[in-house]
């Protein structure tokens, strides 16, 4: 039997691709609010999870409240395990490229 792939585990998998690649995590931070809207960090990456549309998807948080986000990876959702699986792809692709010569 397997192990059961949670969306906390594709939420860490994504702060690993983001300390990896420098880029901000940008999580929504339940039930914190700055200035009416929902606390977010702007221009990071975040998983977006909601089982009744299909899953994981990784967004882009392009202003401040999370009112304004873009899909830069996939518009397609995925499982949690799928997703975990989907970003330690983009882990490994990445890696390669930093290593490789230029």
């Amino acid at each position: 039997m397997g192990t059961r792939i949670t969306r906390k585990d594709a939420d860490r998998a994504l702060q690993s691709y983001c300390a990896l690649s420098g880029q901000p995590y940008g999580h929504y931070k339940a039930g914190e609010y700055e200035d009416g809207h929902l606390a977010t960090i702007r221009n990071g990456l975040a998983i977006d999870y909601n089982p009744t549309y299909g899953g994981c998807i990784i967004e882009r948080i392009a202003h401040d409240g999370g009112t304004w986000v873009s899909q830069p990876y996939s518009r397609e959702r995925k499982t949690p395990r799928e997703m975990v699986e989907y970003i330690s792809g983009l882990c490994a692709g990445y890696s390669d490229y930093k290593e490789s010569p230029r």
